[in-house]
């Protein structure tokens, strides 16, 4: 599986329900889906691009952690809590990531720790 699109009614996606997909490279959360457990993508080492609609609000620990190769993705707005090292090592060439949080309330330990952001703009 190189690509994933949930289509139906969900509202979370569960813990580890991708981990270790090697293939995966593109995945598309749905509007509707309010939480990303834990470990969700967690070692998803191809997993490049990342859509996040505006209606997650909370991002558990190691969710995309160790995802080597995680380059874009939009962060919703509307977050307002995320787990201990939600995006630990990540990729390295991180120019399509803009890490704003207007909302955010609680911040985990290590959320980006490991993560290079070269032309990123981080705001919280």
């Amino acid at each position: 599986m190189q690509k994933c699109t949930i289509i139906g009614e969900c509202n979370y996606i569960g813990t580890r329900a991708f981990s270790t997909c090697e293939l995966l490279k593109k995945f598309k959360i749905p509007e509707g889906i309010t939480s990303i457990e834990p470990q969700t993508f967690y070692n998803c080492y191809a997993l490049e691009e990342v859509y996040m609609p505006e209606s997650v609000t909370s991002i558990g620990e190691n969710a995309f952690a160790s995802t080597k190769k995680l380059n874009k993705i939009n962060f919703s707005k509307n977050i307002e809590t995320m787990g201990q090292a939600a995006f630990y090592q990540i990729a390295k060439d991180t120019e399509g990531i803009d890490v704003y949080l207007p909302n955010i309330k609680s911040l985990g330990q290590g959320c980006f720790n490991r993560s290079q952001h070269k032309k990123s703009r981080n705001r919280f």
